[in-house]
Protein backbone atom coordinates (compact mmCIF):
# COMPACT_ATOMS: atom_id res chain seq x y z
CA UNK A 1 0.00 0.00 0.00
CA UNK A 2 1.42 3.27 -0.99
CA UNK A 3 2.50 5.74 1.54
CA UNK A 4 3.00 3.16 4.43
CA UNK A 5 6.29 2.75 6.13
CA UNK A 6 8.46 -0.69 5.09
CA UNK A 7 8.55 -3.38 7.35
CA UNK A 8 11.21 -2.33 9.00
CA UNK A 9 11.62 1.91 8.53
CA UNK A 10 10.71 5.01 10.45
CA UNK A 11 7.97 6.26 9.76
CA UNK A 12 6.73 10.01 9.00
CA UNK A 13 4.15 11.79 10.23
CA UNK A 14 2.38 11.02 6.44
CA UNK A 15 3.18 7.39 6.15
CA UNK A 16 1.98 6.73 10.13
CA UNK A 17 -1.62 8.75 9.09
CA UNK A 18 -1.76 6.84 6.19
CA UNK A 19 -1.06 3.25 8.41
CA UNK A 20 -3.94 4.13 11.17
CA UNK A 21 -6.38 5.43 8.35
CA UNK A 22 -5.94 1.66 6.62
CA UNK A 23 -6.38 0.15 10.11
CA UNK A 24 -9.82 2.31 11.09
CA UNK A 25 -11.19 2.29 7.44
CA UNK A 26 -10.19 -1.51 6.25
CA UNK A 27 -9.78 -3.31 9.50
CA UNK A 28 -12.28 -1.78 11.52
CA UNK A 29 -9.90 -1.21 14.60
CA UNK A 30 -10.81 1.04 17.41
CA UNK A 31 -8.07 2.85 19.36
CA UNK A 32 -7.10 4.66 22.32
CA UNK A 33 -4.67 6.96 23.61
CA UNK A 34 -3.37 6.93 27.44
CA UNK A 35 -6.46 5.07 28.37
CA UNK A 36 -8.97 7.42 26.48
CA UNK A 37 -11.43 6.60 23.05
CA UNK A 38 -10.60 8.01 20.06
CA UNK A 39 -12.65 8.09 16.81
CA UNK A 40 -10.60 6.93 13.90
CA UNK A 41 -10.10 10.86 12.76
CA UNK A 42 -9.13 11.74 16.06
CA UNK A 43 -6.36 8.51 15.83
CA UNK A 44 -5.04 9.66 12.40
CA UNK A 45 -5.08 13.35 13.29
CA UNK A 46 -2.93 12.18 16.63
CA UNK A 47 -0.46 10.01 14.67
CA UNK A 48 0.31 12.90 12.21
CA UNK A 49 1.46 15.25 14.78
CA UNK A 50 3.41 12.59 16.40
CA UNK A 51 3.90 9.11 14.45
CA UNK A 52 5.63 7.09 17.74
CA UNK A 53 1.99 7.95 19.65
CA UNK A 54 1.24 4.77 21.34
CA UNK A 55 -2.08 4.15 20.24
CA UNK A 56 -3.91 1.41 21.92
CA UNK A 57 -6.19 -1.03 20.24
CA UNK A 58 -8.21 -3.86 21.51
CA UNK A 59 -8.28 -7.17 20.11
CA UNK A 60 -11.72 -7.95 19.16
CA UNK A 61 -11.04 -8.24 15.28
CA UNK A 62 -7.95 -10.56 15.86
CA UNK A 63 -6.15 -12.33 18.77
CA UNK A 64 -2.38 -11.69 19.22
CA UNK A 65 0.20 -14.31 20.11
CA UNK A 66 3.61 -12.19 21.18
CA UNK A 67 7.12 -14.08 21.80
CA UNK A 68 10.76 -13.31 22.70
CA UNK A 69 12.30 -11.96 19.67
CA UNK A 70 14.35 -14.82 18.28
CA UNK A 71 11.13 -17.23 18.78
CA UNK A 72 9.38 -15.01 16.54
CA UNK A 73 12.00 -14.97 14.48
CA UNK A 74 12.44 -18.95 14.22
CA UNK A 75 8.58 -19.01 14.03
CA UNK A 76 8.59 -16.32 11.19
CA UNK A 77 11.15 -18.59 9.58
CA UNK A 78 8.97 -21.71 9.43
CA UNK A 79 5.92 -19.96 8.67
CA UNK A 80 7.34 -19.36 5.59
CA UNK A 81 8.94 -22.47 4.38
CA UNK A 82 5.23 -23.40 4.97
CA UNK A 83 4.24 -20.65 2.93
CA UNK A 84 1.98 -19.11 5.40
CA UNK A 85 1.50 -15.27 5.33
CA UNK A 86 0.40 -14.22 9.35
CA UNK A 87 0.53 -10.70 9.79
CA UNK A 88 3.12 -9.94 12.65
CA UNK A 89 5.02 -6.88 13.67
CA UNK A 90 8.43 -6.54 15.98
CA UNK A 91 8.86 -4.67 18.80
CA UNK A 92 12.63 -3.12 18.52
CA UNK A 93 14.94 -6.47 19.20
CA UNK A 94 12.45 -7.65 22.28
CA UNK A 95 9.51 -9.30 20.71
CA UNK A 96 7.63 -10.30 17.74
CA UNK A 97 3.14 -10.42 17.86
CA UNK A 98 1.09 -12.46 15.40
CA UNK A 99 -2.38 -11.74 14.38
CA UNK A 100 -4.06 -14.47 14.22
CA UNK A 101 -7.73 -15.34 14.03
CA UNK A 102 -10.19 -13.92 17.18
CA UNK A 103 -10.67 -16.62 20.16
CA UNK A 104 -7.93 -18.86 18.31
CA UNK A 105 -4.72 -17.72 19.99
CA UNK A 106 -4.73 -19.71 23.13
CA UNK A 107 -3.94 -22.89 20.67
CA UNK A 108 -0.57 -21.31 20.73
CA UNK A 109 0.27 -20.77 24.47
CA UNK A 110 3.71 -22.10 25.92
CA UNK A 111 6.58 -20.87 27.85
CA UNK A 112 7.59 -17.52 26.89
CA UNK A 113 4.54 -16.81 24.62
CA UNK A 114 1.44 -14.43 25.53
CA UNK A 115 -1.87 -14.09 23.53
CA UNK A 116 -4.22 -11.39 24.19
CA UNK A 117 -8.17 -12.07 23.32
CA UNK A 118 -10.63 -10.45 23.22
CA UNK A 119 -12.42 -7.34 25.17
CA UNK A 120 -9.68 -7.63 27.59
CA UNK A 121 -7.05 -7.47 25.07
CA UNK A 122 -5.15 -4.49 24.35
CA UNK A 123 -1.59 -3.84 21.77
CA UNK A 124 0.30 -1.40 20.77
CA UNK A 125 0.47 -2.25 17.12
CA UNK A 126 2.72 -0.17 14.71
CA UNK A 127 3.69 2.72 14.27
CA UNK A 128 3.76 3.03 17.84
CA UNK A 129 7.41 3.81 18.91
CA UNK A 130 9.71 0.99 18.32
CA UNK A 131 7.26 -1.47 16.48
CA UNK A 132 7.45 -2.69 12.94
CA UNK A 133 5.29 -4.77 10.82
CA UNK A 134 6.97 -7.82 9.39
CA UNK A 135 3.93 -8.80 7.30
CA UNK A 136 1.32 -6.18 7.28
CA UNK A 137 -2.23 -6.69 8.18
CA UNK A 138 -3.09 -5.27 4.97
CA UNK A 139 -2.27 -6.37 1.26
CA UNK A 140 -0.92 -3.89 -1.10
CA UNK A 141 -4.25 -3.72 -2.83
CA UNK A 142 -5.24 -2.21 0.92
CA UNK A 143 -7.97 -4.55 1.56
CA UNK A 144 -7.66 -6.92 4.93
CA UNK A 145 -5.06 -10.01 5.15
CA UNK A 146 -6.88 -12.66 5.54
CA UNK A 147 -5.86 -14.40 9.46
CA UNK A 148 -5.22 -17.88 10.07
CA UNK A 149 -6.02 -19.84 12.90
CA UNK A 150 -3.68 -19.68 16.36
CA UNK A 151 -2.97 -23.67 15.33
CA UNK A 152 -0.18 -23.25 12.77
CA UNK A 153 1.37 -20.84 15.25
CA UNK A 154 1.20 -23.78 18.03
CA UNK A 155 2.76 -25.79 14.95
CA UNK A 156 6.03 -23.84 14.30
CA UNK A 157 6.61 -22.90 17.93
CA UNK A 158 6.23 -26.32 19.19
CA UNK A 159 9.43 -27.57 17.56
CA UNK A 160 11.33 -24.54 19.18
CA UNK A 161 13.28 -25.35 21.46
Amino acid sequence: MTGLPGPLSDPDAEAAAALVHACVTVLGWEFSYRGLPLTGDDAVHLVSGDPYAELMTVCRRFDTVTCPYGLGRLAEARLTRRGAVVPSFRTGLDSVTFLVLPDTGYRAARDRVTVASGDGGWIIPPPGAGRRWHISPLTDTATARPLTGGQILHEVLGHAR
